[in-house]
């Protein structure tokens, strides 16, 4: 469900990608209803998501920029138009797996910001990715449906239990759970705990300026730099790499 946090560590992995890894790094919206990223960083795409995929069959990697917004920082985010947004008529999945291998070849890492949902188009984008961000909050409701998700994604979708990363965001020591209960309930030993500076989050949602350059020596900046080492490593320029991220939950 919406407000775990996942848009926001996609956007600050996507950032350091570029800034501190020096690599060339697509960000993808797919959350077509409300598409919150270019707000993240405080631009307005021309040109959307969705008619990058209507053309995808005319897409290569110089024409792909085309559908842009680059960030001044060199990020460059594929994100939908909702106000401009008609009725789809075409095969999507078809189209956003063709379009995500045309980014894959033209860029060192492509992070995916997931819509809060399974339907063919995420669970293909899962199916294909490296590496699978599980955002949630320490919360009884967000671990039960953290649970169900990883069930999903590892007995459905059949993505490797080494493949996805758990991420406890907004982690105090005075959570209602603490992380040996999260990582108990998630049969997963190695949790990423990203910690709760809400008011310094809030400020850099604000200003549209990702918290990694906002207070890049705050305490959540740090664990930030910290995941992003994990998950795209200080790889070679030359080894193209795919990054998907989710935020769903499912609720029984």
């Amino acid at each position: 469900k919406g407000g775990s946090g996942g848009t926001f560590v996609a956007t600050n992995l996507a950032q350091l990608s570029v800034t501190l890894g020096g690599e060339e790094t697509a960000i993808v919206d797919l959350d077509f209803q409300y598409a919150p990223l270019p707000h993240y960083f405080d631009v307005k795409p021309k040109r959307g998501l969705l008619e990058a995929l209507a053309n995808a069959d005319e897409l290569d990697e110089t024409a792909i920029g085309a559908y842009a917004v680059k960030h001044e920082a060199g990020l460059q985010i594929f994100a939908p138009i909702p106000d401009a947004q008609s009725a789809v008529d075409f095969n999507l999945g078809d189209r956003m797996m063709h379009m995500l291998e045309i980014l894959k070849s033209r860029y060192d890492k492509v992070v995916i910001d997931m819509p809060r949902h399974l339907d063919e188009v995420s669970s293909r984008v899962l199916q294909s990715a490296d590496e699978v961000l599980l955002v949630m909050q320490p919360s009884l409701l967000a671990v039960h449906d953290a649970v169900r998700l990883k069930t999903v994604l590892i007995n459905e979708l059949e993505i490797p239990d080494e493949r996805i990363t758990i991420v406890l965001n907004r982690y105090t020591r005075n959570s209602s759970l603490d992380a040996d209960d999260v990582s108990s309930a998630l049969d997963e030993e190695d949790l990423v705990l990203i910690p709760n500076q809400y008011k310094l989050v809030a400020e850099s949602l604000d200003m549209g300026e990702p918290v990694v350059e906002h207070a890049p020596t705050s305490a959540v900046a740090k664990a930030l730099v910290g995941l992003q080492g994990r998950v795209m490593g200080q790889r070679p320029r030359e080894n193209k790499s795919f990054l998907a991220k989710t935020v769903m939950r499912l609720r029984g």
